[in-house]
């Protein structure tokens, strides 16, 4: 249950074109499209149907690879793959079919329909969950989560998993993502209707739209054309790893076809069964919540703005898109869950739009030996989201990489600390090695990043569950809109293989709040500063300044740059300065502009320490 497709604030204005007698394609599209797909699937990047629409028609619709390996049964357009989190926007226009019949209001406290609600959640409306800003942890980034996904768990019984745990912020302060409160709202639309979520979502919506392939998913029921979804270790597929589907729910627990999604792209085409007006609202973001709108990621690609949403669950990956301004819809629905459907989503829609192929580069493995992989298997924390655990396993010379937030993935090596995700050849993983040869920490980056995300090793006795301590404290002045910022600071030795000896990395970060118009960080010694780097995510950033001091009175402006950061964007700049304080300035700072990850960090040579 992820979604990927989160890009810069906007305000949405929901766009619907005209009808066409017909769609503007070009002659070579199909075969174009077709021959790029079954590149795919020879690469092993992709198995499972597409369907692509414009001006509402369908333009091309197919199947690749197999729903049923052990029974050699192909993909085809009526093959019904689970969709994980696409789940939500069919959630939050359930909400919005309520609302217009008068039994709740998007403005209602959960409380209302939540019975001994904690006072935690008091402040919380359904409009926060729906925007992802309840502050509500989301359960599915439990160190726990995969050890519980075989036993049923319906929502009230989900909802102990976490009613209990505090608030990562104020409801409406910031965005983080949370499949707990989707959950709530499938739970809500129950409460409110006196139906089944799934007999809410049959009635109120696949029926009046005709979407007779798709339901909620039930693993005991017998359902013709279901896909199998897998996992691949090694050279091996697998069938993926059970999970009870009452957990996910209103999060996460429909299936579909790609061409019942012809249907749903008539209903966004048709502002169907809701109003106008639950359709601009349900398509525009808050402001702050860097393009969510309700269920849907609002964003902007190939200069066009796009409605958006990607989805994963055990064996299933799945993305679609719909640039209203073009009338293009596009639909990839994969049984693997090392497939990445959101980059043939992607491509789809550029071979659509006349826009160049995003296509990944072709690597080379080599072959390391069981004993040099063993160093790396442990446990990683990850500094931007600590409570996602990133679990490294070995099999023989096979290494393999799980998060508590997606399924396992074979990382093949480059070199003897540089590995990429066999399905992903664009994510690269890189190990830093301690003094003693065992790793310390992971990056991983794929190749349009700057930055990357780092996890750092956990004690054999640390459970993962217990909250990283943080290191020391960077002052921070000037807050955006007078809201606190998180912030650490850190020093740690390059590796020796970067041919680093003898400096030093000194990093400071907020993993969540607004970002303060400066910041600045006491390096507990006079240093000569070679390279500073800067990360933000998710925040519109136009010009900054990183000025050095000896004694935090007289500062030296050392870069002054105007630039527009897109969303994990680094811009590094390189010079040579001295000083103990570093200081980093953001002038003109967009009101309302929240970062989940900001992070500056300064490399250079420690002359003295005191």
């Amino acid at each position: 249950m992820r979604l990927s497709t989160l890009l810069l604030l906007f305000t949405a204005q929901l766009a619907v074109a005209s009808p066409a007698t017909e769609p503007s394609v070009a002659p070579d599209f199909s075969q174009k499209a077709d021959d790029y797909l079954k590149a795919e699937l020879n690469a092993g990047r992709f198995a499972g149907s597409v369907m692509a629409a414009r001006s509402n028609q369908i333009v091309f619709m197919k199947g690749y690879g197999l729903a049923n390996r052990e029974l050699d049964v192909a993909n085809a357009p009526d093959t019904k793959f689970r969709l994980g989190s696409i789940t939500k926007q069919f959630t939050a226009l359930c909400v919005l079919i309520l609302q217009e019949q008068g039994k709740l209001s998007v403005e209602d406290p959960i409380s209302k329909f939540v019975p001994d609600c904690p006072s935690a959640w008091s402040k919380i409306k359904i409009r926060h969950l729906l925007t992802h800003t309840s502050g509500i942890p989301n359960f599915t980034s439990f160190p726990d989560n995969n050890s519980t996904l075989m036993l049923p768990s319906p929502p009230e019984k989900t909802m102990k998993r976490f009613r209990d745990k505090p608030l990562e912020f104020e409801p409406g302060e910031r965005f983080a993502y949370s499949n707990s409160g989707y959950v709530l709202l499938g739970y809500i639309v129950e409460k409110a209707s006196g139906q089944s979520y799934e007999q809410f979502v049959r009635q109120f919506v696949f029926k009046p739209l005709g979407m007779k392939d798709s339901g909620y998913d039930h693993f005991e029921t017998i359902l013709p054309h279901r896909a199998t979804g897998y996992t691949q270790e090694g050279d091996t597929w697998i069938n993926s790893a059970y999970m009870d589907m009452t957990i996910p729910h209103g999060a996460g627990a429909l299936y579909s076809t790609v061409e019942d999604f012809f249907r749903w792209y008539q209903c966004w085409r048709e502002q169907k069964l809701v109003s106008a007006e639950s359709w601009k609202a349900m398509t525009t973001p808050l402001k702050g919540n860097f393009g969510y709108g309700f269920g849907i990621g609002v964003v902007e690609q190939f200069g066009l703005k796009e409605f958006a949403h990607d989805g994963g669950v055990n064996g299933f990956g799945t993305s679609m898109k719909w640039f209203p301004s073009a009338d293009v819809f596009v639909a990839a629905f994969a049984n693997s869950d090392s497939a990445h459907p959101h980059e043939v989503a992607d491509n789809l829609a550029a071979l659509l739009l006349g826009k160049p192929l995003n296509l990944p580069k072709e690597k080379t493995a080599t072959k390391l030996e069981a004993s040099r992989l063993e160093p790396f298997v442990g446990r990683y924390r990850m500094v931007e989201k600590p409570a996602v655990i990133c679990t490294v396993t070995a099999s023989g010379e096979h290494l393999f990489l799980q998060s508590t937030e997606a399924p396992k993935f074979e990382i093949l090596p480059e070199s003897g600390t540089n590995f990429f995700l066999k399905a992903r050849p664009d994510i690269q993983v890189t190990f830093w090695k301690d003094a003693s040869g065992k790793a310390s920490r992971l990056v991983s980056k794929a190749e349009q990043e700057h930055g990357g995300h780092e996890g750092k090793r956990l004690n054999e006795s640390d459970t993962g569950t217990n909250s990283p301590e943080e290191t020391a404290t960077v002052s921070a002045g000037n807050i955006a809109l007078g809201k606190p910022a998180v912030a650490s600071s850190e020093e740690s030795e390059h590796p020796a293989q970067n041919g680093n000896d003898g400096q030093i990395e000194t990093r400071w970060c907020a993993s969540s709040g607004a970002v303060p118009q400066w910041w600045q960080v006491d390096l507990g010694g006079t240093t000569t500063i070679t390279n500073a780097q800067i990360i933000w995510e998710y925040c519109a950033v136009y010009q900054y300044r990183i000025e050095v001091s000896s004694d935090q009175k007289h500062w030296t402006v050392v870069v002054d740059k105007t630039a527009h950061a897109t969303p994990a964007q680094a811009s590094s700049d390189d010079f040579s300065a001295k000083g103990r304080y570093v200081r980093i300035v953001i002038p003109g700072l967009e009101e309302g502009c929240w970062a989940s990850f900001f992070e500056c960090q300064v490399f250079g040579a420690s002359d003295s320490k005191q």
